[in-house]
């Protein structure tokens, strides 16, 4: 018979097998098979600056919660599902949010289009997380993807916690682009000018009514900020940032 201890390990049994059971509050990353994207994954988890630094603690012990989340490769060749370079879905665990990374994107992209992937996942599964625990906040900020969820909740006693992806990215262009910003700029300092990290942040979210319908972004601008992606996710000739692969 075997007895558990507080940190989540079961103690040897009498037949000398040691039974590890899950552990809650991590982050778990394998990354190994591209380093360049480990290691900016690693400097995301020490920014200092409010925003991203709220969403690491989502997973990493420091919030009064129980989350995982697991970051990872897909070297398949299978583009299927991802959008600019990645997709985070809901592993069927309560408890348990997953990043797939397109390695494709990884040999092709700047290192700055990668941490803005990085960062643009890691919201996703922010959001997510808030889905399946009814959260106050969540419910507050987002009252359309919210009502969603209930009319899920309503037909499905188990609902799925990945609700529509263009619905997420209009909550991320609406409020949260400005923490990949503020993250980035942390991130790299004065390698890049004010107007670039705004730029770099919306990729990914062209496609939403908030971008469509901002008349605060000037038409010119909204070029500007398809172009700057299109150049970083390609490692293009006008790109500024470095290849990943070095």
């Amino acid at each position: 018979m075997s007895s558990s201890d507080d940190d989540g390990f079961c103690q040897p049994t009498d037949d000398n097998i040691l039974i590890i059971l899950p552990e809650l509050y991590q982050i778990i990353l394998d990354l190994d098979d591209h380093p360049c994207t480990k290691q900016l994954f690693e400097n995301i988890q020490a920014l200092t600056s409010t925003g991203i630094k709220g969403l690491i603690e989502r997973f990493a012990g420091t919030e009064a919660r129980a989350f995982n989340y697991k970051i990872g490769i897909d070297d398949s060749g299978n583009n299927t599902g991802y959008t600019e370079g990645g997709q985070t879905t809901h592993t069927g665990d309560d408890y348990t949010f997953q990043t797939s990374l397109n390695m494709e994107f990884l040999n092709g992209a700047t290192d700055v289009a990668i941490a803005r992937t990085l960062m643009h996942e890691l919201i996703h599964a922010y959001l997510l997380s808030s889905f399946s625990t009814s959260d106050a906040l969540f419910e507050s900020d987002f009252p359309k993807a919210y009502a969603l969820y209930l009319e899920d909740l309503n037909t499905d006693s188990t609902p799925d916690f990945t609700p529509d992806e263009a619905l997420q990215h209009e909550q991320i262009a609406d409020k949260y682009s400005n923490y990949m910003e503020i993250g980035l700029k942390e991130m790299f300092g004065n390698r890049f000018k004010d107007t670039f990290y705004k730029r770099i942040a919306m990729g990914g979210l062209v496609e939403t009514d908030w971008y469509k319908n901002n008349t605060d972004i000037t038409n010119y601008e909204k070029r500007r900020i398809k172009d700057t992606n299109n150049w970083e996710d390609h490692n293009m000739a006008n790109a500024q940032g470095r290849d990943c692969n070095d």
